[in-house]
């Protein structure tokens, strides 16, 4: 489950090409009012969608550097 997710949100960011992502995605998630009960109704899976989120960022700002 967690390498299907993976794989599609990298799926996503190569058909974006080259546009920018803001880097603050994680903070928008937590921020959505229906966060609090997407936390509540699946915490393992929010949790974990938040830190592949998170990963994925990193990896972004890395590339970007180079």
């Amino acid at each position: 489950m967690k390498t299907k997710l993976l794989l599609m949100l990298l799926s996503l960011l190569l058909l974006a090409g080259c546009q920018t992502v803001p880097t603050n995605q994680v903070q928008r998630l937590l921020a959505h009012p229906q966060f609090p009960a997407a936390r509540q109704a699946a915490p393992v899976w929010a949790k974990d969608a938040l830190n592949t989120i998170n990963d994925l960022q990193k990896e972004n700002d890395l590339l970007k550097i180079k």
